[in-house]
């Protein structure tokens, strides 16, 4: 990430009224959380939801960040996107939760194709997200079973940072593999021995990430059951959690189980970051099963 950040935002024709009001409110408080340049791609029948939307802001807020609305046609294309994103070097793409079924029309059909084809990280914001009374108070990284070098760690420690929230990690295992973890206590004083552990696991899993940005990480929560299931019980127990999930861009059939899974049940914000996969490592606590 730059020190100053700027974000995409996709409108599309098919929300409902009070579905665009809150996913342009969202997009606003985000981009002032960030103090970021914040770029909408919108429809012309949209551009007034906008204007309505920057009344609802301090205007001391609004000073914080700059905000460019760029007409498109109702049903645009993903090059539109794309170029976009490489125009204003866009480092985050907002899209609004819904159908990803190219069943479903125009704009479920961009949606998919933003997420499979965008390898810019991408914020999916559920319709009952509120940036405005609960912002971003933390973030949530799920673990593939074989930790290794995470794309998502790394841009959730980069996120974390800007923000000043701390992160939390989820890692599913069955039982025999969670005996194994190298954050099972070993020693006389285990209470000491838990970072030094979990300091190890992240240098593994995030290689190039520094001391300082390590340590926003409070905590590696290890758990027997499917991921979706585990990551749910843990968002719903902090609403005001943040899920910064690595994938490898495809919706197809026997793909993305657990991203599936979240997208009918979640409602919270989901960061979708593409998985590096030439990069590995070799600490295994756990068997080799995706994230996403």
């Amino acid at each position: 990430m730059t020190q100053k950040m700027s974000i995409l935002v996709s409108v599309f024709s098919d929300l409902e009224t009070k579905l665009l009001e809150r996913y342009i409110d969202n997009a606003i408080s985000f981009a002032i959380l960030m103090s970021a340049d914040i770029h909408f791609l919108m429809p012309k029948n949209s551009k007034n939801y906008l204007v309505l939307a920057l009344n609802r802001f301090p205007k001391h807020q609004l000073h914080l960040i700059r905000i460019v609305s760029h007409d498109v046609p109702e049903e645009y294309s993903f090059e539109t996107v794309s170029d976009a994103i490489e125009r204003y070097s866009c480092e985050l793409i907002l899209v609004p939760a819904g159908s990803f079924s190219e069943e479903d029309g125009q704009s479920a059909r961009i949606r998919r194709d933003i997420l499979e084809h965008s390898v810019t990280p991408i914020m999916l914001l559920s319709p009952t997200v509120n940036f405005m009374d609960v912002p971003i108070r933390s973030l949530l990284v799920p673990m593939s079973g074989e930790i290794r070098a995470s794309s998502a760690l790394k841009f959730g420690l980069q996120f974390a940072s800007q923000i000043h929230v701390p992160v939390d990690l989820v890692h599913s295992a069955s039982g025999d593999i969670l005996e194994k973890s190298p954050l099972n206590p070993r020693g006389d004083q285990p209470h000491h021995e838990y970072r030094q552990h979990l300091d190890r696991i992240l240098a593994e899993a995030c290689p190039f990430s520094s001391t300082a940005a390590r340590a926003q990480v409070r905590s590696l929560s290890q758990v027997e059951g499917h991921p979706s299931v585990e990551i749910l019980k843990l968002a719903k127990n902090a609403p005001s959690y943040a899920l910064v999930i690595e994938w490898h861009g495809s919706l197809i059939h026997g793909k993305a189980e657990t991203l599936k899974n979240l997208l009918h049940q979640i409602h919270t914000s989901i960061i979708l970051v593409r998985a590096e996969n030439e990069q590995r490592s070799t600490l295994k606590i756990g068997p080799e099963r995706q994230a996403a």
